[in-house]
């Protein structure tokens, strides 16, 4: 089993929070496609090949920097991570419906010949779980927590041992 870094848990939660903010702001009456959801996530993402915007975007990665092998290296990375990235998105939709904070209706077949993309709804319990910060800033409150609770702690261990060090030694040197 592999061991998660603290650098890329941070990042799972802030993806997490990502994706109920995009259905939040972009959707329409809090829903957004499937589509639309992985276009918003990721700057260059499938649909996007084929249609002539992405011609726009190449040039507008070779635009920002001066350096036109990294450029070229961070877009063939892009290209790359498009399938991971998809795997990712699909195992976060299904935890945050587990969660009860999403509603994602999987491609729905209209007919035969028609298969409607996925919808993701936001509820009410995704729009209060944002409002409060989402996992980012429940992960970060319970970090103050716990820093808060050890230093109560070695406060409190500080002073049972100073009430028993204190008067001990003034006993020792009153005598």
């Amino acid at each position: 089993m592999k061991k998660i870094n603290y650098f890329e848990f941070e990042n799972n939660i802030k993806f997490l929070d990502e994706i109920l903010r995009i259905c939040l702001q972009e959707g329409d009456n809090y829903q957004i496609s499937t589509p639309d959801l992985e276009a918003s996530l990721n700057d260059i993402d499938l649909n996007s090949l084929v249609k002539k915007d992405i011609f726009k975007r190449i040039k507008s990665v070779f635009k920002k920097n001066n350096n036109k092998v990294s450029e070229v290296n961070i877009l063939e990375l892009q290209l790359r991570n498009l399938y991971q990235d998809k795997a990712r998105l699909y195992n976060a939709l299904n935890f945050l419906e587990e969660e009860k904070l999403i509603l994602h209706n999987s491609n729905i077949k209209i007919n035969i010949n028609i298969v409607s993309p996925g919808i993701v709804t936001l509820t009410f319990k995704g729009i209060i779980k944002l409002s409060r910060g989402g996992f980012y800033g429940d992960h970060i409150r319970q970090k103050r927590k716990d820093l808060l609770q050890s230093f109560f702690w070695l406060v409190a261990v500080l002073t049972f041992l100073a009430g028993i060090i204190v008067p001990f030694l003034s006993k020792l040197y009153t005598i």
